[in-house]
C-alpha cells in the first residue's frame, strides 16, 4: 500500500538587513525593499480577493520501479480544469481555493458559478463549504502525496508584513523579468511553527522573490520544502491583466517527489473575471 504524506498551510516568518546586490550596483536595503512590498500586498490582497480565474493545469506522474533487475519507468499524465478564487480569510491573509469542473476532458461537476454563488451569499457555513471544495479538488492531483498547497497564492504568504519576522532574507542578484529590473531577495524559514507540514513535523522553506524595488510588486516567487518524506517547490509568475487592471497569477511550476514518484505540474490562469463581495471568514 502506498504512503501518503500530507502537508498543510500555517504562515510564520523573518526578516535580515542591508546586502549589497551586485558590485556594479548600488547597496539595496532588504527592510526598505521588504516595506513597499508589504505596501503593495495590502492593496493587493483586498482586490485579489474578489478575483475568480480559470486555471488549466497539467500534472506528469512518474513512478520508478525495479523489475527483474532492470528499471522500468511509468508515466501518468492529467489535465485539470478548475476555477480559482482568492477568499479572503482573515483581513491580512487570503486562502485559494480550485473547485475542479473537468479532468481529462470529461466534466466532474456542472459549471454552475459555485464559487461565487458560495461567497457572494449569506452564511455562516461558508468558510466550512469552501474547505470540502479544496479538499474534493485536491483528489484529482496525480500521485500518492495529498496535497491542497500547489495554489498560485501561497508563496505570497511568507512575504506578508505580519509573516515575515519569522524569516531570513537577502538580496541575491538583479535580475530582469520581462524587461523590468528586479531585485532577487530569497528568504529561509527561521523559526518555528512552519509554513508546511509533513503530517505533524515542521518544515521549513526557503524560496525566492523577484521584486521591483521602486514599488514593491512582485514579478515572480518561488517556494522549496525538503522532508524525509518528501520534497516540494513551486514557481509562480505574475503578468498585467488587462481587463482587471492588475499583476495576477499567469503561470506556475510545481514538483513534488518522494521515494517512489514525481509529479510535475503546469497551471496557466485565463479569463479573469471579479465579483462583489463584503465576505471575511473568520
Amino acid at each position: 500500500m502506498k504512503s501518503r504524506a500530507a502537508f498543510c498551510a500555517l504562515v510564520w516568518i523573518s526578516m535580515s538587513g542591508v546586502i549589497p546586490a551586485h558590485t556594479q550596483q548600488p547597496r539595496v536595503s532588504v527592510p526598505d525593499v521588504l516595506e513597499r512590498v508589504s505596501e503593495y500586498l495590502a492593496g493587493f490582497e483586498k482586490d485579489y480577493a474578489r478575483v475568480i480565474a480559470e486555471e488549466r493545469y497539467k500534472q506528469t506522474a512518474t513512478q520508478k520501479r525495479v523489475e527483474r533487475m532492470s528499471d522500468k519507468t511509468q508515466t501518468e499524465t492529467r489535465e485539470i480544469k478548475s476555477d480559482i478564487l482568492a477568499a479572503p480569510e482573515t483581513g491580512s491573509r487570503w486562502l485559494s481555493i480550485r473547485d475542479v469542473f473537468s479532468v481529462d476532458g470529461r466534466p466532474v461537476r456542472d459549471r454552475d458559478a459555485r464559487l461565487e454563488k458560495l461567497f457572494a451569499g449569506a452564511g455562516e457555513n461558508r468558510f466550512v463549504e469552501a474547505r470540502k471544495i479544496a479538499e474534493e479538488g485536491a483528489r484529482f492531483n496525480l500521485g500518492t502525496i495529498f496535497r491542497t498547497v500547489n495554489q498560485p497564492s501561497m508563496p505570497l504568504m511568507f512575504i506578508t508584513g505580519d509573516n515575515r519576522a519569522r524569516s531570513a532574507f537577502r538580496v541575491a542578484r538583479i535580475e530582469k523579468v520581462d524587461g523590468v529590473e528586479t531585485v532577487v531577495i530569497d528568504f529561509e524559514e527561521t523559526r518555528r511553527p512552519t509554513l508546511i507540514k509533513s503530517d505533524t513535523r515542521d518544515v521549513p522553506a526557503t524560496g525566492s522573490f523577484w521584486i521591483e524595488p521602486q514599488t514593491g510588486r512582485v514579478m515572480k516567487a518561488s517556494v522549496k520544502v525538503e522532508s524525509r518524506l518528501f520534497t516540494a517547490e513551486m514557481l509562480v509568475t505574475y503578468g498585467f491583466v488587462e481587463k482587471l487592471k492588475m499583476w495576477l497569477p499567469v503561470e506556475m511550476t510545481d514538483k513534488v517527489s518522494n521515494a517512489i514518484e514525481t509529479v510535475t505540474g503546469l497551471a496557466v490562469y485565463t479569463n479573469y473575471r471579479r465579483f462583489d463581495t463584503s465576505v471575511i471568514i473568520k
